[in-house]
């Protein structure tokens, strides 16, 4: 299992547009189980866009992405990277 510690640098934190977008790659890239976990522990599956919101999750708030292969992993904090974070803290 791969785990990457990320903050989220969106004003505006995780909503619908941005779960979706998040929770259509995690469909795509269905041989894997993507999760986010928040600080408080909350955990929610990246393949769903309500799941992902109910979590709300806010600006500068950190989160948790695990998935079960390294390639996936990689693949979903670049997508996140490129949208939302500011840095990927290790």
């Amino acid at each position: 299992m791969q785990k990457a510690e990320i903050k989220i640098i969106n004003k505006n934190g995780i909503h619908s547009r941005s779960a979706n977008i998040i929770a259509e790659f995690a469909n795509k890239n269905s041989s894997c189980d993507i999760k986010i976990t928040t600080k408080d522990g909350r955990k929610a599956s990246a393949k769903f866009t309500i799941e992902i919101i109910i979590l709300g999750i806010i600006y500068k708030e950190k989160v948790k992405i695990t998935a079960e292969r390294k390639k996936e992993k990689q693949a979903i904090v670049n997508l996140l990277k490129y949208t939302f974070l500011k840095e990927l803290e290790k």
